[in-house]
Parts: C-alpha cells; sequence; structure tokens
C-alpha cells in the first residue's frame, strides 16, 4: 500500500510539473549543455518532419503537374488533323509528355517513399532513442529538484527526522538522475556522431530525383521532339521576368 501512495505521489508531481511546463510557470531550468543538446533534437527531429511532408507535397504536386501538362498536350493535338503543317511536331510533343508523365508517376507511386521518405523516417526513429533518454532523465530531474526543496523546507523548520528523510530522497533521485543523465548524453552523442551521413544520404538521393526529373523532362519536351523554342523568345512574357504590377 505504501509503495502504490509512493508511486501515486510521484505522479502526481510529474503531472502538476506538466502543467506548469505546458502553461508555461516551470520553474526547473535544464543545465545549459542539457538544453543545447534538446533544443538541437527538437529542430532535426522538427525539420525531419517537415522534409517527409514536403516531399509528399512534392510528388503529389509534380505528379499533377506532370499529368495536367500531358492532358493539355493532348487537348492541343486532338485540335490538328492529318494534313495540318505541324501536326507531325505536335505529335512528337505530346507522345513526349507522356514519358513526362510516366517519370512523375514512378517518383509518385514508388521512388520518393522507398529512396527519401523511409530514409528520413528510419533517421526519425533512431532520433526517437534520443528522445525517449531525454525524457526518462527530465522525470528524475524533476523529482530531485522537487525532494532538494523539500529539504530545505525540513532544513528550515529543524526537523532533524524529517531531514534525514528528505536527504535520503534526495540522494536516491540523485544517483538515479546521475545515471539516466549519463544514459541520455551517451545515446545523444552517438546519434549526432552517426546522423551526419545519414542526413548527407537523404539529402544526396533528394537533390538526384530532383535532377533527375528536371533533366528528364527537358529531354522529352526539347530535346526528343526537337522543339525549337527559342524561336519563340521574344514574342512572350518571360517567365524569369518578374510581372509589372497592375495599374492602379
Amino acid at each position: 500500500m505504501k509503495n502504490f501512495l509512493n508511486k501515486a505521489k510521484v505522479q502526481m508531481k510529474l503531472a502538476a510539473h506538466s502543467v506548469q511546463e505546458t502553461t508555461g510557470h516551470s520553474k526547473i531550468e535544464e543545465d545549459p549543455e542539457t538544453k543545447k543538446i534538446w533544443q538541437r533534437v527538437e529542430a532535426q527531429n522538427k525539420n525531419l518532419d517537415e522534409l517527409i511532408t514536403n516531399v509528399q507535397k512534392l510528388k503529389r504536386t509534380y505528379y499533377e503537374f506532370a499529368t495536367y501538362q500531358h492532358s493539355a498536350h493532348g487537348n492541343l493535338f486532338q485540335l490538328y488533323t492529318n494534313e495540318s503543317p505541324k501536326y507531325n511536331e505536335v505529335s512528337a510533343c505530346f507522345q513526349s509528355s507522356e514519358a513526362v508523365f510516366n517519370n512523375a508517376k514512378a517518383f509518385n507511386d514508388e521512388y520518393a517513399k522507398q529512396q527519401i521518405e523511409n530514409l528520413a523516417l528510419a533517421l526519425k526513429t533512431e532520433l526517437h532513442k534520443v528522445r525517449i533518454a531525454f525524457d526518462a532523465r527530465k522525470k528524475d530531474y524533476i523529482l530531485l529538484e522537487d525532494a532538494k526543496k523539500s529539504l530545505a523546507k525540513a532544513q528550515t523548520k529543524g526537523k532533524d527526522k524529517k531531514v534525514a528523510d528528505k536527504q535520503k530522497e534526495v540522494d536516491q533521485y540523485s544517483a538515479s538522475y546521475q545515471t539516466q543523465q549519463q544514459e541520455f548524453m551517451n545515446v545523444a552523442n552517438a546519434y549526432f556522431a552517426d546522423c551526419q551521413q545519414k542526413i548527407d544520404q537523404i539529402f544526396e538521393v533528394y537533390q538526384f530525383y530532383i535532377c533527375e526529373l528536371t533533366s528528364e523532362q527537358h529531354k522529352a519536351i526539347i530535346e526528343k521532339p526537337a522543339y525549337n523554342w527559342e524561336a519563340s523568345k521574344g514574342k512572350y512574357p518571360s517567365v524569369t521576368v518578374p510581372p509589372a504590377a497592375p495599374a492602379q
């Protein structure tokens, strides 16, 4: 029964601190080194989440772009007859746009997730181990700081028995905290020593697919049908020039 009450008391203390932390009223300050590592962990976790989301949006958007591009080429092709002077040119462009569509479909359906998202998710799994280690030492840190406050109050009142009991609590939580803190540092240091190579790999494969999609699109739309788009330069406004502000 006593153990049950002690566990309930501990849970109440942790719950109270959680509320204080959520509302911004927590008075427990982490040591600078731990705080710096944790901020780095949180920043990396946030960036990995956003990277996965952005890659998912990118693959869907590029697939939609390729779909609409292919459909628009099809619409234009249907406007021509066999006798039209530009029939063969338009037909070649329409067929080439299908290659862009197929590439986009492969990237959307398989390669983005398999080659990019899964690498980022694997890194997040490793990072989660650091977060678990942090939470374990944080619990002991909160209880240690609370025990120190209780000890200080007991010392002020001058009750020897109470002081001895509170000192025992401080010693117990301190020993547990030191163990958990060291474990956290070990896990965090191991992660950061290993993560850069994996981040480099994510960047490399992401950049590869961006370059490949762009390169293959250029080949399919311009090179393969031998479309002389240079001849149209100067006839129409360039997207490289910001549009003029609308007249007031």
